[in-house]
């Protein structure tokens, strides 16, 4: 899938400015603001530098993006002790596994392009 256009840098940047907003207005009463922020800071960094055409290029991209994916999920299982998440978190673990083998490969197992 070809990921060098305007509009996936438009949509990068979208989902950072999310994160971003999150950051700011996220924080209740209750809530620990490591557990909160954390997560918001790792992904808005993340998606911020994903804005960029030329991060996007690079090889790595994808299975960067898997394992940052997963260790969101992973941090939002074990702070809300959720088992929807512990499962998506899994599922991302085995895509995660499954682009750094084609990452090392060149191959494209059991992607959807």
């Amino acid at each position: 899938m070809d990921t060098s256009g305007r509009w996936w840098s438009l949509f990068h940047l979208v989902l950072a400015l999310l994160t971003g907003v999150g950051f700011v207005f996220g924080v209740t009463g209750g809530d620990d603001p490591l557990v909160l922020y954390a997560p918001l800071a790792l992904a808005a960094v993340f998606f911020g530098a994903s804005a960029s055409p030329r991060v996007r290029s690079h090889p790595a991209h994808v299975p960067v993006e898997f394992g940052v994916l997963t260790l969101l999920f992973g941090m939002q299982a074990v702070s809300n002790d959720s088992l929807i998440t512990a499962g998506l978190a899994a599922l991302m673990a085995v895509g995660t596994l499954v682009e750094l083998y084609n990452w090392r490969t060149g191959s494209t197992l059991l992607r959807l392009d």
